[in-house]
């Protein structure tokens, strides 16, 4: 098999795979009743996994998607709250109530894509939820600005 040959199939199957686990109108995410902890986030610029401090903290950087489409959030110190809409195979946040407590570690980094715009795409495959964000360059202070929020499912 030739070289051309192997990266048209992998390219094949990389697309299948991304049809197959991506949130799409006819294979909806089923979110409700999960909970998610973050494992880190990937700039999409240098495709590197950035974990977040405090690393050690059990609550910390999790997500909670409840009934009646809304989340709740948990940064470092902030609880972030409010109702979600599947669009397309995004997630659209309308608003969200938020405690406004200083940031301890990479909190504020956390917070960014739920504050500014909700999520562009999300992809769940298994115990693998990433949830895809890319925030305007208005937006100022931002580490990163496009990328995903990467977090393994928790067994309640």
């Amino acid at each position: 098999m030739g070289m051309s040959t192997k990266k048209r199939l992998l390219t094949i199957i990389t697309l299948l795979l991304v049809i197959t686990s991506s949130c799409l109108r006819d294979k909806p995410c089923v979110l409700e009743g999960t909970r998610w902890k973050l494992v880190g986030i990937v700039d999409s610029k240098t495709e590197e996994l950035r974990e977040l401090e405090p690393k050690n903290c059990l609550l910390c950087y999790t997500i909670r998607f409840a009934r009646g489409n809304t989340f709740e959030a948990v940064s470092s110190t902030n609880t972030l709250t409010g109702p979600y809409e599947l669009k397309g195979n995004g997630l659209a946040i309308n608003w969200l109530t938020r405690s406004h407590n200083s940031e301890a570690g990479d909190g504020n980094l956390f917070n960014a894509p739920f504050v500014h715009f909700g999520f562009n795409a999300l992809f769940l495959n298994g115990d693998e939820l990433k949830m895809h964000f890319k925030i305007d360059d208005e937006v100022e202070n931002i580490e990163i600005r496009e990328g995903y929020l990467l977090f393994n499912r928790l067994n309640l």
